[in-house]
């Protein structure tokens, strides 16, 4: 389904529309207001943090002092500014996935897509990550996640589950499967 929103996937049938745009006509207006975090990590291990955060601003089309501006800034917002010259090998896992968040939200996104973000992470990591997602929303970003892990999707604050292709809340979405 993500594949399908992020508009690497056509629908098998009927229309998608995200943002308000046509998936099928309009996918490069789309791909340009979301950001994506992969189930399997996208970072360039050889790379330093702040390389690959330059490397993700020169693709979303920054430039110049521009890219650097925003690499800086997303930096500072998550207190990172010492871990930049880090080589990413070097990152434990949650950190690792914190900067995949760092790197998918680096263009302002209106709409954020997260594979099974949490697999693999600690408690901790777990909780620094879902808290970098909170301040995300807080700035109006949408998030849209998929989870094997139920607690997690039942947890996520005024969280709106997809069934059968139609929105539902939460609440509503849990008490038909009971």
């Amino acid at each position: 389904m993500l594949a399908v929103v992020a508009t690497m996937l056509q629908p098998d049938q009927g229309s998608v529309h995200i943002l308000g745009l046509d998936a099928r006509r309009q996918a490069a207006d789309i791909r340009r207001q979301l950001g994506v975090v992969f189930q399997d990590g996208a970072l360039e291990p050889r790379l330093s943090v702040w390389d690959n955060l330059l490397l993700i601003a020169c693709c979303y089309g920054f430039a110049g002092a521009a890219a650097r501006s925003r690499c800086a800034a997303q930096l500072a917002a998550c207190g990172w500014e010492p871990m930049a010259g880090r080589r990413v090998e070097s990152l434990s896992g949650g950190q690792r996935r914190q900067l995949e968040l760092m790197r998918a939200s680096l263009a302002a996104p209106r709409l954020l897509l997260l594979d099974e973000p949490t697999q693999g992470l600690d408690e901790a990591a777990s909780r620094a990550f879902w808290q970098q997602i909170a301040g995300l929303r807080q700035q109006g970003v949408t998030v849209l996640f998929s989870t094997h892990r139920p607690e997690e999707a039942a947890a996520a604050e005024q969280c709106i589950r997809l069934v059968d292709g139609r929105l539902q809340p939460i609440a509503a979405a849990t008490a038909g499967a009971r």
